[in-house]
Formats: structure tokens, sequence, C-alpha cells
């Protein structure tokens, strides 16, 4: 018995994806998986389910829930400094290629490089300044992302301390708003990016 409902265990023919009969609304996700909604619904999902999950951490103050909650704000952070990175590689024709692995500070400085072929103003700069640290701060507590995901032990070549970093008293709400901060930054960096790449693409489809 858990909670005072009786405990079901797997039984023949669940399968976890077969299509039910619901009648409500569910999720669809065909249009989810075409590649121009796809990698900014990760995204987007990420930050969501951070924000649920923190509302429920603040709530109840559950240990059990912190795990989690850093690892979902992370990915969604490092989610989108990649997709700021293929941005603004193609703003600036820069070379392109996939953004690859887990380290926050080394994304950061690619995109921060690539940001800074062009003029920036005063209030660019500090906040680009704040998130330097923002993303040495992230590193420094949960390497590679890896803490929140494992406890003691050996994660292929990281030995795992269950965020030794982390301060004894986390306060999510804190933590949360630092990373809503970022995030909205990211949200005017992409929003500025994107509408350069649909005026590109309308100056070239007027001269075909």
């Amino acid at each position: 018995m858990s909670d005072g409902k009786p405990l079901q265990w797997p039984a023949a023919g669940d399968r976890p994806y077969l299509p039910t009969s619901r009648s409500w609304p569910l999720p669809h996700m065909g249009w989810a998986r075409h590649p121009d909604h796809a990698a900014h619904l990760y995204v987007l999902g990420y930050r969501r389910a951070a924000e649920v999950l923190q509302a429920e951490v603040v709530r109840s103050s559950s240990e059990g829930l912190v795990f989690p909650l850093l690892f979902l704000w992370r990915q969604h952070l490092e989610l989108y400094v990649k997709r700021l990175i293929e941005l603004a590689r193609t703003v600036h024709d820069a070379e392109a290629r996939t953004p690859f692995g887990h380290r926050l500070p080394d994304l950061w400085r690619e995109l921060r490089g690539l940001m800074q072929l062009e003029e920036l103003s005063d209030d660019v700069r500090a906040a680009l300044d704040a998130t330097d640290q923002v993303m040495k701060d992230l590193e420094a507590v949960d390497p590679n992302s890896t803490h929140s995901r494992y406890a003691e032990g050996r994660s292929g070549k990281d030995q795992v301390m269950s965020l030794a970093g982390l301060p004894e008293h986390f306060d999510p709400q804190h933590f949360g708003a630092v990373l809503s901060k970022t995030s909205d930054f990211f949200d005017c960096v992409d929003i500025e990016y994107s509408s350069r790449l649909d005026a590109m693409a309308e100056a070239m489809a007027s001269t075909t």
C-alpha cells in the first residue's frame, strides 16, 4: 500500500507508448518534432519544467527534489546557449558545427566571442559579464551536469560527491530568480538573432 492506494505491478500488455482512447486533449508530438520547432521547444520545455518543480520545492522544502531541479535549470541554459551559438554563427557567417560538450563556461565563451563580433551597448556588456559568473557558479557546483544526476560514486571520469559544492541551506527561490534573469537575457538575444535571420532571408528572396 502507498498513501492508502494499492500498489500495482506491470502487467502483460502494458506498453508506455501505445495509443490510448483518452478523449481529453493530449500533447501532439508530430509538429513538435519538426526541425524548425524542436530545438526551441526543448529549451522552453526544460525551463517550464524547472519552474513547476521549483514551486513545489519552495512549497515543500523537499531535499530530494533539489537534484532534478538543478538539472532542469542547467539543461535549459545549456540547450539555450547551444541554440544561440548556432544562430550567431549563421548571422556572422562563421564556421558551422554542432556545439559539443556540457561544460557551460566553454559553451558560453564561444557564444560570447561570437556576440563580440559586433558593437554592443553597455547594458549588454554588463549582462555578458554577469552571465560569465553565473556560468562559472553552475559549473563549479555541478560540473558537466554530472552531480545533479548521480549520487556518490564515479560517472565516467568524474568523481561525484552529491553536489558537495551546494550551500548547506539552498534557496530555490533565489536560485530560480537568478537563472530566470539569465534565461530572459537569452530570450532577447534569441529574438535579435532570429529577427536578423528573417531579414536576411527576406533580402535573399527578393533578389531571386
